[in-house]
């Protein structure tokens, strides 16, 4: 009968809304998962920017102490010749002044 076709399909009708309502559900769901993995992940991106950037610097601040320490290192073995070489070169002046000295007791 006509009514009873008109029942299945309200019926199949309600099914369909039944099975729309849950897709929408699930699908609003998901979608404010992924809203939320969006919000993480700028966080995220924001934060390891910071930490690239500390990261650069702290490098370029590490290349800046090693090239001192190197030049100071330069410095101190250029320094330390020349103390050699005073040393040294006071130590032949005594013997040299020695041997005088004992070429006048001598002469």
């Amino acid at each position: 009968s006509l009514q009873q076709q008109a029942q299945k399909l309200a019926h199949i009708q309600a099914e369909v809304d039944k099975i729309e309502a849950h897709n929408k559900s699930e699908i609003d769901r998901m979608r404010a998962t992924v809203e939320q993995y969006n919000r993480s992940m700028v966080a995220l991106e924001r934060e390891m920017h910071l930490k690239k950037e500390r990261m650069v610097r702290a490098t370029e601040e590490y290349v800046d102490s090693e090239e001192k320490l190197a030049e100071l290192r330069h410095e101190r073995q250029a320094l330390e010749e020349q103390l050699m070489e005073l040393i040294l070169q006071g130590g032949q002046k005594a013997d040299h002044r020695l041997n005088e000295l004992l070429a006048d007791l001598d002469g």
